[in-house]
């Protein structure tokens, strides 16, 4: 079967990869699905797997209609700073030089809300500007910036906060989803503070489809959240009773400061049209650990 010209998305085998990979080939569009390590992996109609390492790609991105890259390093337990930044500085240099260098039309970096660092505005947008960032944001950031020198290279930044959905482990909403089927406690900090800093994987998904199909110019970058917003404490009220599950829930009384995300600029710009927090709660709350 011949691929091309298809998608490529790197991070194939991570949470939002194993999402996107079945649902765009489910919509007629050809995927090459790059992983790093070699996986068992299904067989998808119109889906090629690619265990490969983005340093050698080559000929790969040739006639290439979209690179979206998921691929990236988070903090977590056994991760060194020389990872995070080969894995998210190193790596994304290569792809982007590459991808210039074999005209992709659309480059659709998923990056993330830590680039903005230390937030003190109540509301963040696409002006909020960057403080501070940890090594992680920083690497998300310096990627960003890469993809923007790149006049010639069409291209769009994501900036994603906690994204939901099936096999979703390492954010808030996941750990207290975990905790409640565990039987509790869950804390609860700034219990009245309104918030919709998630996205579900399916929003993600359907916005991503429609990036992949549009002609793309230019560069530009967009913050995602989901729609409306719900204080802290009822979203944890909320998934607890989508589980059917009643735990104790504790108020603790913090400093830390909290934010919304204002998607506006996503809805008019490229058509984002998210779930409501609480239908997007109810979803997560269905979704497969």
């Amino acid at each position: 079967m011949d691929f091309r010209p298809a998608i490529l998305i790197t991070g194939a085998g991570g949470v939002v990869g194993r999402f996107l990979v079945p649902f765009l080939a489910a919509r007629g569009v050809p995927v090459v699905a790059m992983l790093r390590r070699p996986e068992v992996q299904p067989e998808i109609p119109g889906v090629r797997w690619l265990v490969a390492r983005i340093e050698d790609l080559g000929d790969e991105l040739k006639g290439i209609r979209a690179v979206v890259h998921a691929a990236a390093t988070s903090p977590g337990p056994g991760v060194t700073a020389d990872q995070i930044v080969r894995d998210n500085i190193e790596a994304m240099r290569w792809l982007v030089e590459a991808a210039a260098a074999a005209a992709v039309p659309r480059f659709i970096f998923l990056s993330a809300v830590s680039a903005y660092g230390t937030v003190t505005a109540h509301v963040v947008d696409e002006t909020t500007p960057s403080v501070d960032p940890d090594l992680y944001g920083l690497s998300k950031r310096v990627g960003e910036e890469m993809l923007a020198a790149y006049s010639g290279l069409p291209s769009i930044v994501l900036r994603l906060p906690a994204v939901v959905g099936p096999g979703a482990r390492r954010n808030w909403m996941a750990r207290v989803k975990d905790s409640i089927l565990a039987g509790g406690p869950v804390e609860v900090f700034n219990a009245e503070a309104p918030y919709n800093n998630i996205v579900h994987l399916a929003d993600l998904a359907e916005l991503i489809l429609g990036l992949v199909l549009r002609p793309l110019a230019g560069h530009d970058r967009v913050v995602l959240g989901a729609g409306g917003a719900m204080p802290v404490g009822e979203v944890v009220r909320s998934l607890m009773m989508a589980l059917g599950c009643r735990v104790d829930v504790r108020d603790v009384v913090s400093d830390r400061s909290s934010f919304i995300i204002d998607s506006t600029r996503a809805r008019n710009l490229l058509g984002y049209r998210p779930m409501k927090i609480d239908s997007t709660i109810r979803r997560f709350a269905a979704d497969p650990r």
